[in-house]
């Protein structure tokens, strides 16, 4: 278990930019959780399933997202939670607004690789 602080900043961070119409920036934190930020602008359904349990926070945006055969409205304040194995993804974008979510997968998904990092934007406290 990974018992230090960790601080992982953006600006730092080089997005995954490897699907179209969007970004991603992927902090690993332990072997317990991985934590995604996407920032979608043209999203298309890339529907996918994984054996970890998948929790969306919807930050900005609204969307038609589909999880097995079911799709539902998430916009603003929404939360969903995308059981291990279900396949799910983003159907259509709605409205002008840019669809920001994070995402808690857990455990640790080992398919994502934490965002490289960049610069070092010299924080009080963290080691360069």
């Amino acid at each position: 278990m990974n018992d230090k602080v960790m601080l992982f900043d953006m600006e730092e961070r080089q997005p995954d930019t490897g699907r179209s119409g969007g970004q991603t920036w992927v902090f690993t934190g332990a072997d317990s959780l991985t934590v995604q930020y996407s920032e979608m602008w043209d999203p298309a359904l890339v529907m996918h399933s994984h054996p970890n349990e998948q929790i969306n926070l919807v930050l900005s945006g609204e969307v038609l997202f589909r999880v097995g055969d079911s799709d539902y409205e998430l916009k603003k304040g929404c939360i969903i939670r995308i059981p291990p194995n279900q396949p799910h993804g983003l159907v259509e974008k709605r409205g002008e607004e840019d669809f920001k979510v994070i995402q808690l997968i857990a455990p640790a998904a080992e398919q994502y690789v934490e965002s490289q990092r960049t610069n070092n934007k010299g924080h009080f406290g963290w080691p360069g």
